[in-house]
């Protein structure tokens, strides 16, 4: 039974084993705790499955039987790749609740990490002073850190750097451009435990393309939806939604997703593609999507977060003019002071559209 050193002690797995049944009847754990000591649990236990939580980006949470043996084939195979030692120390600040959490326990577990426990809160990840050979965060914790005064200086002793769980706005990916250390956009999802492609945005080795990892093999549909084989990780094959362009056999660009096409008046578009010559002129959070339309079938709509700022719909259509093609033009558009996020600060498309449907019958 392996053990793990966490927070500076090392603990044999009788003992971490012992101390979570402990902590597991204690009252006052936080959410994060509690998660943490529930997944110990759970891992020593005798049986060889694992029972995970889908994030619910794309349709309800569902609970995901997994064997264990795949969770450890994922860790082994991205310490690696990313050259991850033994004695290395990793820091974990994402929830283990979901798989991004819990692979960076599993990690340190079976590659003998250093692990370092911080809740995801980012006041608390911003009292860690130790440096970290490696780490994982999501987009939001990533631009709330650089936030902070001493932000970059954090990020800066993180050795190398996966950045998952939702996409990278082209704002956050080029104040990341100038760090010295190596960091990684990550491409998974719970059914392949955690990431089976990794994008570097930083460096020399800086792509717009995702290359899978070793045993990872991938094609595409007649709709250039991605499909994944990968028999070390997943039982079977995994087809997605998520529409592909192939660079190469491992290698790919994400260009939106099949199941937000909008169809509108006969013409098929992509609202990642039109939200991507959009970000030059809308800094913070915008999606585009769709309301019914009785003579399009679908219209294009942008909705837009203000978060306090102030915007108004006739600049907004006269800064669209110089910027998309008039078929791209949303036809109508809507301002929520704030969006509703999934796990890992995911923008709900499916909330947002809701809340817009609502609005658009109340007006």
């Amino acid at each position: 039974m392996e053990g793990l050193h966490l927070n500076g002690k090392f603990y044999d797995g009788k003992n971490l084993l012992g101390l979570a049944q402990e902590k597991n009847g204690e009252q006052d754990l936080t959410d994060f705790e509690r998660a943490f000591w529930s997944f110990i649990t759970d891992w020593f236990s005798k049986g060889s499955h694992l029972t995970l939580q889908t994030s619910g980006s794309t349709g309800p949470p569902k609970n995901l039987p997994v064997r264990k043996e795949f969770l450890v084939n994922s860790a082994l195979m991205t310490c690696r790749f990313l050259g991850i030692a033994p004695g290395d120390t990793a820091l974990l600040c994402l929830a283990p609740s979901y798989i991004a959490g819990k692979m960076m326990i599993v990690r340190a577990l079976t590659n003998h990490l250093k692990l370092w426990m911080i809740s995801p809160q980012i006041h608390e990840i911003m009292t860690f002073s130790q440096k970290a050979n490696f780490s994982a965060m999501v987009p939001l914790q990533i631009q709330s850190i650089l936030n902070e005064t001493k932000g970059k200086d954090l990020l800066n002793r993180i050795d190398k750097l996966l950045i998952g769980g939702a996409s990278i706005t082209p704002d956050l990916e080029e104040k990341l451009l100038s760090f010295n250390n190596e960091i990684y956009a990550t491409y998974g999802m719970t059914e392949t435990v955690s990431h089976i492609a990794l994008r570097r945005i930083n460096g020399a080795e800086r792509s717009s393309y995702y290359r899978t990892l070793p045993g990872v093999h991938i094609s595409i549909d007649g709709e250039n939806r991605l499909i994944i084989h990968a028999p070390h990780l997943c039982e079977g094959t995994v087809r997605t939604n998520d529409l592909v362009e192939m660079i190469s056999e491992n290698e790919f660009k994400i260009t939106g997703r099949y199941d937000y096409v909008i169809n509108s008046g006969g013409i098929k578009f992509s609202p990642e593609k039109i939200e991507e010559k959009l970000f030059s002129l809308l800094p913070g959070r915008f999606m585009v999507s769709s309301l019914p339309n009785a003579r399009l079938g679908e219209e294009l709509i942008l909705v837009v977060e203000t978060g306090g700022k102030k915007y108004t719909t006739r600049e907004l259509e006269s800064a669209m003019k110089t910027i998309l093609h008039p078929y791209e033009r949303p036809k109508r558009i809507f301002f929520l002071e704030t969006f509703p996020l999934l796990p890992y600060g995911k923008v709900s498309r499916k909330l947002i559209r809701e809340k817009v449907m609502e609005l658009s019958q109340e007006g």
